[in-house]
């Protein structure tokens, strides 16, 4: 329990410290009272509290509140200059899978984008299903267990050169595990991190993203690698290194329309916790797939997305996705390859954001997922 409290009071910390931070820019144009450029700046401000229902293979019918705020300026430049918007996003959620489920996202974007600053706070109650590791599964063969999870990450990152940021992470993640399906791998505590686990890591990441926009992107690239060590000596239960390597590119051609591309790419050196090994599956990666379905040591996917503008606020998408999980970057066959494939709508809430509702239906060779929520895949 001192752990979680541990999470909490650093949390506050962390947030109080970042608002008091954006609230001294707005407030001074700079740090140190120091004017930024003499330019005319318009301000975007919103907010909004609404009651939300989504739906997923892994929590079936869901249900609960999001409260989001943003902060954006936009320098009526020639042409106008659109600078990151600040986000803080706060949700509640309640599953039909008896799954329970509280995030803090405050997102800062700062000092004209020089500095960005990200957290991701999660408390979870949730059931879940387990396959097995590796890439020679069965779908028949899975089974349940429910976890309590506090979860934290905080990023920091300064822009070197224009769109070109590198920073640092520290990442806290405290699990246990509560009920278990009888006789199963996790039950007989056959996995690291079977009954329970603190995972404590510091890393760095170099992050370029010139996308048009963040939360719609109709042009530009994201590249992020991030390096993380989970190491005893920071209190962490396991010792591996865990690199990632996300890759996007966005081509707008034909009136609005959009092709996005993505490469993922997940490689764990060490013991990790098998709930933490690399995965594939979900509303993100691989729709299509159960998440988790396939876990390893290290994962591989591309996946390609084409958006169509239908009218008024709707637009139709298709997607389709290729991946792998292997023990070893050596271990991936061509021929173990998993496709998923599928399509959906999007309808924009509001006339002047481009936030979106999706609704999504992924295909794979034994399984059909259905996806509705809010926010892009990729």
């Amino acid at each position: 329990m001192r752990y979680y409290l541990q999470i909490i009071c650093l949390l506050s910390i962390v947030i109080l410290c970042h608002v008091n931070v954006y609230a001294n820019y707005e407030q001074k144009g700079s740090f140190g009272g120091e004017p930024l450029q003499d330019v005319f700046v318009i301000n975007k401000n919103d907010w909004f509290v609404i009651p939300y229902i989504n739906y997923k293979p892994e929590t079936q019918l869901a249900g609960g509140i999001v409260f989001r705020t943003y902060f954006q300026d936009i320098i009526m430049n020639i042409p106008p200059i659109k600078l990151r918007p600040t986000t803080l996003e706060v949700s509640l959620t309640q599953t039909q899978n008896k799954q329970f489920m509280f995030q803090v996202l405050p997102e800062f974007y700062f000092y004209r984008d020089r500095f960005h600053i990200k957290n991701d706070f999660q408390y979870m109650d949730y059931y879940d299903k387990f396959y097995g590791i590796g890439q020679d599964t069965s779908d028949e063969h899975n089974e349940y267990f429910r976890s309590r999870v506090f979860s934290f990450k905080n990023i920091v990152e300064y822009a070197i050169i224009h769109r070109l940021y590198a920073g640092l992470i520290y990442h806290i993640d405290v699990r246990e595990t509560t009920n278990a399906e009888d006789g199963g791998l996790i039950d007989l505590n056959l996995l690291p991190g079977a009954k329970e686990g603190l995972v404590s890591g510091l890393g760095f990441t170099v992050n370029y993203d010139n996308r048009d926009d963040i939360i719609y992107t109709r042009s530009g690239t994201y590249a992020n690698l991030s390096v993380i060590q989970y190491s005893e000596y920071i209190k962490s239960d396991f010792n591996y290194t865990n690199i990632t390597f996300d890759f996007r590119y966005f081509e707008p051609f034909l009136f609005s329309h959009v092709l996005a591309f993505q490469f993922f790419t997940g490689y764990i050196d060490g013991e990790a916790p098998f709930y933490l090994f690399s995965m594939m599956g979900g509303s993100k990666l691989m729709r299509g797939l159960y998440e988790g379905r396939y876990r390893d040591n290290d994962v591989m996917v591309a996946q390609v997305e084409y958006r169509v503008p239908l009218f008024g606020r709707f637009i139709a998408c298709g997607f389709a996705g290729a991946g792998e999980v292997a023990p070893g970057m050596d271990d991936f066959k061509v021929d173990e390859v998993v496709y998923t494939w599928g399509g959906g709508l999007r309808f924009k809430l509001k006339e002047d954001q481009d936030l979106n509702v999706r609704m999504d239906i992924g295909f794979s060779k034994n399984f059909i997922g259905v996806y509705a929520t809010v926010g892009e895949a990729i």
